[in-house]
């Protein structure tokens, strides 16, 4: 499905894997975040080899599809994230507090309560991004179609969102990360990226 793929993304950049759909897009981000096994080749994240990479809390993931407990809010989903990857020491109190802030900053606060099989394709997609930036030690984050059913506004929260994630020293949400993302919209990789792959056949055929 994906062959002969090499290459290597910085600290800060936003890399952009554009293609058709059907190309290999998903199970290029399947392999590089260690969801899918490959049947040859190595992915290492910060020198760490993937599942270790894993285990250290330095990878987030938002996949197209899956990636959610139906049976939690997003308030929950949140702050367990918090509590697991931010701050382990925290009180409940201050997980659900940190939790509604980052409701607030991705226009959520209007469904925290509800349980995420209630929620809209949107709404879930807004909370899979939440949770792939929330950590600080974040250094890579996977994001396969982001914007995908997301509403003209709250898409644009969204590319701020991982705008800031990417950028160096920044203090918000997982500041200095690589963010690799694949998409089909070439308006949000020409909104966000700093670079551009293109994918096809399972084969990256441009990059830059």
């Amino acid at each position: 499905v994906v062959r002969g793929l090499s290459l290597g993304v910085d600290q800060g950049e936003v890399l952009a894997i554009l293609g058709p759909n059907g190309a290999g897009k998903t199970s290029f981000v399947r392999c590089l975040s260690g969801t899918s096994r490959p049947t040859s080749g190595v992915v290492r994240i910060v020198g760490h080899p993937t599942p270790a990479a894993h285990a250290k809390g330095i990878v987030g993931l938002a996949p197209q599809q899956d990636g959610l407990w139906t049976h939690l809010s997003p308030e929950q989903h949140l702050a367990l994230h918090w509590a697991l990857f931010v701050e382990p020491r925290a009180s409940a109190q201050s997980a659900r507090a940190a939790a509604n802030r980052t409701l607030q900053k991705f226009n959520l606060l209007e469904h925290a309560h509800k349980l995420t099989s209630r929620c809209s394709g949107g709404t879930c997609q807004r909370l899979k991004i939440a949770l792939a930036l929330l950590s600080r030690r974040r250094r890579i984050v996977f994001l396969d179609e982001p914007s995908c059913g997301v509403d003209i506004t709250n898409r644009r929260i969204l590319w701020n969102a991982i705008t800031r994630a990417a950028r160096r020293g920044e203090e918000a949400l997982g500041g200095g990360a690589a963010v690799v993302m694949a998409t089909h919209a070439l308006e949000e990789a020409e909104a966000i990226s700093t670079r551009v792959g293109m994918i096809g056949a399972g084969r990256l055929r441009a990059i830059g």
